[in-house]
């Protein structure tokens, strides 16, 4: 929902949230994360001497329409919007308004015109009929907006999405490695693989499996990740083979078991 109610309601939640800090931790678990969260809040409240839960309004809780709405005020000429829109609570009037715009766009010979003219045909061409159809089916857009996207449109096609997913990712892991101190990550790597190689030998379930082909920072190189077999090769993990098998298992010797002394997980002793 866009409503005012929404945000008020999440209001609501999060004062509750914070009044209940101040009791007993509660056993069950979901309640327990929004129970410490709301303690970190009160202590922080307190160092800062905010003083929320006297003046509750100082909290600045919005929906997204909302937050959005607040960034276009604040950029007029950007948003290129002439009066300031307005989060309507009836949108029926505005269904009905896209309803004869589609109907006034039968003559123009658009993409969809002679769907347009195909359903009016259908209906004995009553307009009025067509426009109420059109404004109920807008309120329920929802419910079949999938089931009438273009399925041959390259913006929606799997390839595509996992590839916009995948652009996400590597940035993310490119920031970060950004952040990490070059002089530990052959260690790290090191580490990782070798945690890797035991669970997975002692078939245990783990998201460490993944890091046993590891042999740098995901995203390191980041620079080449947007096309094809770069992507590929820099942000996923390799095959660990040869020379560089070898270099894995005496890097920093301090902290790695040398491979004679090493003891796998279940392994008898």
């Amino acid at each position: 929902t866009f409503t005012n109610k929404a945000a008020q309601e999440m209001r609501s939640r999060v004062l509750l949230a914070i009044a209940s800090a101040h009791g007993a931790m509660p056993e069950q678990a979901h309640q327990r994360v929004t129970w410490e969260l709301a303690r970190a809040l009160v202590e922080h409240d307190r160092q800062r001497a905010w003083q929320i839960e006297a003046n509750p309004g100082r909290l600045r809780i919005q929906t997204i329409d909302s937050l959005c709405a607040t960034l276009t005020r604040q950029m007029p000429l950007l948003a290129r919007f002439g009066a300031q829109p307005a989060i309507a609570d009836d949108a029926e009037v505005l269904y009905r308004a896209a309803a004869r715009n589609t109907l006034a766009e039968l003559e123009n010979d658009n993409a969809w015109s002679s769907a347009v003219e195909r359903l009016l045909s259908h209906l004995d061409n009553n307009l009025v009929v067509v426009s109420q159809l059109l404004a109920t089916m807008l309120a329920r857009r929802d419910q079949w907006l999938r089931h009438v996207a273009d399925r041959h449109s390259v913006r929606i096609e799997r390839a595509s999405l996992e590839q916009a997913l995948s652009t996400v990712i590597v940035d993310a892991l490119g920031a970060l490695a950004e952040r990490m101190p070059r002089a530990l990550e052959a260690e790290l790597t090191t580490l990782a693989h070798y945690a890797a190689d035991n669970l997975r030998t002692a078939n245990v379930s783990s998201d460490i499996v993944a890091c046993l082909d590891l042999v740098a920072f995901p995203g390191a190189r980041r620079s080449s990740c947007h096309s094809g077999a770069a992507s590929r090769n820099c942000c996923s993990p390799r095959v660990v083979t040869g020379a560089r098998k070898s270099a894995w298992q005496t890097v920093s010797p301090r902290r790695v078991i040398p491979r004679t002394r090493r003891k796998r997980v279940g392994a008898k002793t």
